[in-house]
């Protein structure tokens, strides 16, 4: 869970200093364990978070209304005002803002081998005015000190346990006495990456052979008729594309195989090239 929390902290700061060129400063002050009595006071906005992949959790982000107009109005490149009006568009700029940090945590997360297959996504943003906030699906509360354009405010992250489980096996021992982690090994996760393998090997591609293009006005194309010759923007002797699915794959030049017509692959394209 350190890990993941220092990866959260991490991309929330670079996130936003993308956003609107300043980079915030971020503390972690406190690490609650929720109970049936513990409680967060509106106004505020909360953003609920679907976990989904080899599992289904939830998580949510609880912002005050300072930090929310803060970014609306960095993001519109206006001066901050301290507003305690809030908008939809100020919804709408929270949940650019967390949709992106989360984002960026997918991206990390999908590289990793060592945890379970995970994904985040923003289900719903919405502004609680005065009605009590409910914190039962969760255990765990991470509360920021947040500082940006001499803003001062705090939010919070909560957490459930099985997600806390997840993201970090807790270590039992085994009738030996010796400790055992339970994290996914590495020969079952690379098992079933080679059956994704297998099962995406027969999906059917469309593979075209392009000789050359060219753009005309409708009016020309309207007087197209039998025997009218076309002259492409492809030189005769220069290679031709081949295409899957529209991305350009390989080159080559056309060959009589058995008195159809078929292609000779003479270069392969790599994404570096593109």
């Amino acid at each position: 869970m350190k890990e993941f929390i220092k990866l959260f902290e991490d991309e929330t700061i670079s996130t936003i200093e993308t956003l609107v060129g300043e980079a915030p400063t971020l503390n972690l002050v406190e690490e609650q364990e929720l109970s049936i009595i513990s409680n967060i006071i509106p106004p505020m906005i909360l953003v609920k978070i679907d976990i989904y992949g080899d599992f289904e959790e939830k998580a949510m982000i609880v912002l005050p209304i300072g930090i929310s107009t803060l970014l609306s109005d960095l993001m519109m490149g206006e001066e901050s005002n301290d507003r305690e009006n809030i908008t939809d568009d100020d919804l709408d700029t929270s949940k650019e803002v967390i949709k992106n940090i989360f984002g960026s945590i997918n991206n990390f997360l999908y590289t990793q081998k060592d945890i379970p297959n995970i994904k985040f996504s923003i289900s719903s943003i919405e502004h609680i005015e005065d009605d009590k906030i409910s914190l039962d699906m969760f255990n765990k509360m991470f509360i920021y000190d947040f500082e940006l354009n001499k803003v001062k405010s705090s939010f919070m992250l909560l957490l459930n346990e099985e997600l806390e489980n997840i993201l970090e096996p807790k270590v039992e021992e085994n009738n030996t006495g010796l400790k055992m982690d339970y994290k996914k090994e590495e020969n079952y996760i690379n098992k079933a990456i080679n059956n994704n393998y297998k099962n995406i090997k027969n999906i059917n591609l469309e593979v075209t052979l392009r000789i050359g293009s060219i753009e005309m006005y409708l009016k020309d194309i309207q007087k197209l008729d039998l025997g009218n010759i076309i002259e492409l923007n492809q030189l005769a002797n220069a290679p031709l594309e081949v295409l899957v699915e529209n991305e350009i794959i390989a080159l080559g030049e056309i060959v009589v195989i058995d008195g159809n017509f078929g292609v000779q692959i003479t270069e392969l394209i790599s994404k570096e090239k593109e």
